[in-house]
């Protein structure tokens, strides 16, 4: 599988959804099953979106930091 950015050694997933890449039904149930798949792995993913980045990089930078177990500073 791919994911868009990966931290493996924390088994952290970072996936940016867009219409382009995740608008169609079918993309969408491809999403589903290939993130259940390595959920079942072991990996957490935290799903993003165009206006976070730009928007709110900062509630993006602190749910990474999160989810990879560092302090916010």
């Amino acid at each position: 599988y791919e994911i868009d950015r990966a931290f493996p050694d924390r088994m952290v997933a970072l996936e940016a959804d867009s219409k382009a890449w995740h608008g169609t039904r079918t993309q969408t149930d491809d999403d589903r099953e290939r993130q259940a798949a390595l959920e079942r792995a072991g990996w957490f993913f935290v799903r993003t979106n165009w206006t976070e980045v730009v928007k709110h990089p900062h509630q993006l930078i602190a749910r990474l930091r999160e989810a990879l177990g560092w302090a916010a500073a």
